[in-house]
């Protein structure tokens, strides 16, 4: 058999078979930016999950984020109204608080609903009229209405207002910390 005057360590690698005198110490750069990339993305997504989990249900800041959404669909329902031309009631609960906001269009009868998500309760500020309606030839809601945004559900006499969605009888909607 002849033997080849190459070293030893030479002769392993062209085999394939790996050396145990010079193991792979640590990861190279370019190893630890996509370990750290791939964990900062990961981070991403989770952390909205783990923060609204943490939150309490009936948080205020919770409260305000839903009414928000109210406010900003309402605001939605009077840019609809003037760009279809079609009038609306709107008649939120005086009552009793209650998750969810109904709009009964006209001219076809349909009902939109505003379906909360269980952290914020709305009723009707006003006792004394219960429907509001809204005619966008004149551009006018009559009555004007102020809807109080509680995180507890029941009658008026015990609903605290946390927040008050106030509505124009332009069609201006916003959201407020104190009743108008």
């Amino acid at each position: 058999m002849r033997r080849s005057s190459a070293p030893e360590p030479v002769l392993r690698a062209a085999r394939g078979t790996l050396s145990r005198s010079s193991p792979r110490g640590a990861f190279s750069l370019a190893e630890l930016i996509v370990v750290l990339l791939v964990l900062t993305i990961l981070s991403a997504c989770i952390a909205p999950a783990l923060t609204s989990s943490f939150i309490d249900a009936s948080s205020p800041e919770r409260v305000r984020r839903e009414g928000e959404r109210a406010a900003s669909w309402l605001q939605r329902v009077f840019y609809k109204a003037l760009l279809t031309g079609r009038a609306f009631t709107l008649s939120p609960s005086s009552l009793r608080s209650q998750r969810n906001i109904v709009v009964q269009w006209t001219a076809p009868v349909e009902d939109e609903v505003f379906r909360g998500d269980g952290s914020a309760f709305f009723i009707n500020n006003a006792v004394e009229s219960p429907r509001s309606f809204y005619v966008p030839k004149w551009n006018i809601l009559t009555p004007a209405l102020t809807i109080r945004v509680s995180a507890s559900e029941g009658p008026r006499k015990t609903a605290k207002a946390l927040w008050y969605i106030v509505v124009s009888p332009y069609g201006r909607v916003s959201l407020r910390d104190t009743p108008p």
